[in-house]
């Protein structure tokens, strides 16, 4: 039921790749930006690519308001993290989240931080920040990217996933007369706008990748059509 689910959406994604493709026609052309193709993977899988065997900062461990459900149900990355690093640190600016996780777990290296006041000393400790669906929270996420690029080392790297404006859900939605968004978000973001918020000049680009939300491998139409995938992520080093 589910492949064939799948075949019909891939035959959707077809018609109207076709139906609509006199949008980009005369003018709107000079709108299209080239964006990188690549094949999906799995977010933890992109994650635990970079992080083993790595210090790792752990911005938005907690993971709130679901904090004592994805333990529960053993779904938290930051406890996944903690099997495949060297050594993990997590904070988050939900003072509640952070205590429901302590009291649980009893991991006391954790600590009740907002990404925007993160201090240059505890940042200089690890290998690589990573900032799961933390950007589309700030409200000022090319401040906060302006901030790390004055604290970090050089041989740091930061690790940034974010939803995708334009995935499969937001699609479905948006047919719908909804948007599929969480009430917390502030931004959206597509290949071009997140690459554009890392400054040539300044930030090196090392990876970047279109990720599952889902534990399941990415299926043949999710591999056709990455760009619908449910999130980016990329990897950043100072230039």
């Amino acid at each position: 039921m589910r492949k064939i689910k799948w075949i019909f959406i891939e035959i959707g994604y077809f018609l109207l790749k076709y139906s609509l493709r006199y949008r980009l026609a005369g003018e709107q052309q000079q709108w299209l930006q080239p964006i990188p193709n690549r094949t999906p993977e799995k977010r933890i899988d992109f994650i635990f690519k970079h992080c083993k065997g790595k210090k790792v900062l752990h911005v938005g461990f907690a993971d709130a308001p679901f904090t004592q459900e994805r333990i529960r149900t053993g779904d938290l990355l930051h406890l996944h993290l903690k099997k495949i690093a060297s050594e993990v640190y997590g904070i988050d600016a939900d003072k509640n989240a952070v205590s429901i996780y302590r009291s649980i777990t009893q991991d006391e290296m954790v600590g009740d931080v907002s990404a925007e006041t993160l201090p240059q000393e505890l940042l200089h400790s690890f290998d690589i920040i990573l900032l799961g669906e933390i950007l589309e929270h700030i409200k000022d996420p090319h401040g906060l990217i302006e901030r790390l690029h004055a604290c970090l080392r050089a041989n740091q790297r930061l690790l940034v996933t974010v939803p995708n404006y334009v995935s499969t859900d937001n699609i479905a939605a948006a047919l719908n007369k909804k948007e599929s968004v969480h009430a917390d978000h502030y931004w959206y973001f597509s290949p071009y706008t997140l690459m554009k918020l890392f400054e040539k000049d300044k930030w090196k680009n090392i990876d970047f990748g279109y990720v599952s939300y889902s534990n399941k491998k990415p299926n043949m139409t999710e591999r056709r059509f990455p760009h619908l995938s449910d999130g980016l992520a990329v990897v950043f080093q100072l230039q």
